[in-house]
């Protein structure tokens, strides 16, 4: 299991860098198309989201108060990305139709990163008892 979580990861990282490489060699060549103008939004959104997920690693907070906002800031940077790109006319369209989907990915993740973590807790609490 600690392979495979070390495989993704590094997949993971992988896959970040190389999509923040290959969007700026293309600005940088001038490919300038829909769909790269697309990709380097959601790439700025994606790294917008990175950055605001740092407010879970504080304990100033309780863990519900920081999960509410990290909801809020994230779907905060979804709908400003959807309005940028023009996949909506409003933010009324897009909590009507991405707030659903949203919470659903959101809620998966979550649960994936919660269950991740109490795995570690509980292995490095079983190391220490030894």
């Amino acid at each position: 299991m600690k392979k495979l979580q070390s495989v993704f990861l590094f997949g993971i990282v992988g896959a970040g860098i190389g999509a923040f490489v290959t969007v700026l060699s293309l600005y940088v060549n001038k490919v300038y198309t829909p769909s790269l103008k697309e990709i380097a939004v959601w790439l700025v959104s994606s790294f917008i989201i990175g950055v605001i997920s740092k407010i879970m690693f504080t304990e100033k907070l309780p863990l519900l108060a920081l999960t509410a906002i990290h909801l809020v800031l994230t779907f905060a940077t979804v709908l400003a990305t959807n309005l940028i790109l023009g996949y909506v006319s409003s933010p009324l369209e897009v909590v009507k139709n991405v707030l659903p989907g949203f919470l659903i990915i959101y809620a998966v993740v979550y649960l994936i990163v919660f269950l991740n973590t109490k795995i570690n807790a509980s292995r490095i609490n079983k190391e220490l008892n030894k």
